[in-house]
């Protein structure tokens, strides 16, 4: 019968058996890995209080409307082989048109 070799059968993953005469090195325990804290939220700057009289009075001024994706108007007299389907379907939708 062969003598069973010097070091166990079974070895863990990715561990190599030890060669003739070389020293079993100690496991290595895992360390728990370090806690650190979530960070806070930062906190809203506070609205600071506006002077009275700063606004004129009455209502504040409309502002700007935003530039249509569609000029609904242009190359209407042939909207139907001008225009793309997308073209179509957004002055339809928003301008009643095509």
């Amino acid at each position: 019968p062969l003598d069973p070799p010097p070091y166990p059968t079974a070895l863990p993953p990715g561990q190599l058996p030890p060669l003739p005469g070389m020293v079993t090195p100690l496991p290595i325990p895992e360390l728990p890995s370090p806690k650190v804290p979530a960070p806070a939220a930062p906190a809203a700057p506070a609205m600071p209080a506006l002077p009275p009289g700063l606004f004129p009075p009455g209502p504040p001024p409309e502002l700007p409307r935003p530039v249509p994706l569609y000029s609904c108007d242009a190359e209407y007299d042939n909207w139907e082989m001008a225009w793309t389907p997308e073209w179509k379907a957004w002055c339809c939708a928003n301008e009643g048109k095509g």
